[in-house]
């Protein structure tokens, strides 16, 4: 029976930070359930890649043996073949071409069609779909996302959907003649990001956004020049998860979808500097000492200790903070980084002892 595959959700860099800080960190459960977590561990730096992000309709086509092929949009099954903004008339006039991509993906990963559905998600874009984008004045066209979704026949949550790439042979599948392009095919950007210094990734994904806005490459290469670029999804995979997060520019931007706004890296390096420089051996040792003089060392202590130093720091390096045009509440954050690992490194200590 036809169904609707999910594609999900895009979402923003300040989540994917903070999934992957707990991805990477998690150790297992407790005897209660409760996640585990080892602080002293350091975050990973991956290798990512962007594509340009195109305005116009998310859509879908899926496809089995045993139910044939269908198309949806982001939260419906179209049934009608003039559905979803003339979306239904292209499938229909093009399906053994979708029919035949989906067919050689199955090929080149081994999946059994009897047994799973596998489904091509596209931008549906061109024309009246969406003003003062990448595409404006070009026909309707299929531009194919860089991954595809394998998911069971017949839902079941003990199956796990997964994500593979739209490419055969090294290729990403298209279909020029026939307006079935795919983003891959277009100008992407390498971009590593080092998730114990996030703000270096976001400053170059703020700079890639900024080039392509005025001008998209996209639209470039359809012969548009200066339509407007709308942004970039990243995606990357970590712990056999795809990750994908979207950097919009401000001409597409709204108030559910956020920019990045730039971070001045000579001052957060600036800042690291000072966390570096003030959580002394000496100083948090204090702090440690005061806290469990007549009691043994436990996690739930972290608070006082990293309230304690920072009180001390304060108090104790306020010229410095001055001098050097410091935010003593953002350079909390780093402050809190050094400490909490040399406290759970002095944890590990006591309990060994």
């Amino acid at each position: 029976m036809k169904r609707l595959i999910n594609f999900g959700s895009i979402e923003q860099y300040r989540n994917i930070c903070s999934t992957i800080k707990h991805q990477s960190r998690f150790i297992g459960l407790d005897e209660n359930d409760e996640p585990l977590y080892n602080n002293l561990l350091d975050l990973p730096v991956i290798n990512a890649i962007g594509s340009e992000k195109i305005h116009g309709t998310n859509s879908g086509i899926s496809y089995s043996n045993l139910d044939g092929l269908w198309l949806q949009s982001r939260n419906n099954i179209i049934n009608d073949i003039s559905g979803h903004m003339g979306c239904g008339i292209f499938i229909n006039t093009t399906k053994e071409i979708w029919v035949n991509l989906i067919k050689q993906l199955a090929s080149q990963y081994n999946i059994n069609l009897n047994e799973k559905i596998i489904t091509i998600y596209f931008e549906w874009c061109g024309e009246n779909i969406q003003r003062n984008s990448a595409v404006s004045g070009l026909s309707k066209r299929a531009i194919i996302f860089q991954h595809f979704k394998v998911s069971p026949i017949v839902k079941n949550d003990d199956i796990i959907s997964f994500w593979l790439e739209t490419k055969i042979n090294n290729m990403y599948i298209s279909n020029c003649e026939n307006n079935i392009f795919n983003i891959m095919n277009f100008k992407t950007w390498n971009i590593e990001i080092d998730f114990n210094k996030p703000f270096e990734a976001q400053n170059k994904m703020i700079q890639i956004v900024n080039d392509i806005e005025p001008n998209s490459p996209v639209g470039q290469e359809f012969g548009k020049e200066e339509n407007i670029g709308e942004g970039i999804v990243v995606t990357f995979n970590y712990k056999d998860n795809l990750y994908k997060f979207k950097v919009k520019g401000e001409k597409h931007s709204v108030t559910k979808v956020k920019t990045l706004n730039i971070i001045d890296e000579e001052l957060e390096n600036k800042m690291i500097e000072f966390a570096n420089y003030a959580c002394k051996s000496w100083r948090l040792e204090q702090f440690w000492n005061e806290l469990f003089k007549k009691e043994k060392p436990e996690v739930k202590k972290i608070g006082d200790f990293l309230r304690l130093v920072f009180k001390d720091i304060l108090k104790e390096e306020s010229d410095v903070i001055v001098k050097e045009n410091l935010d003593s509440k953002k350079i909390n954050k780093y402050i809190s980084q050094i400490c909490k690992k040399w406290f759970f490194e002095q944890l590990n200590e006591s309990i060994c002892l």
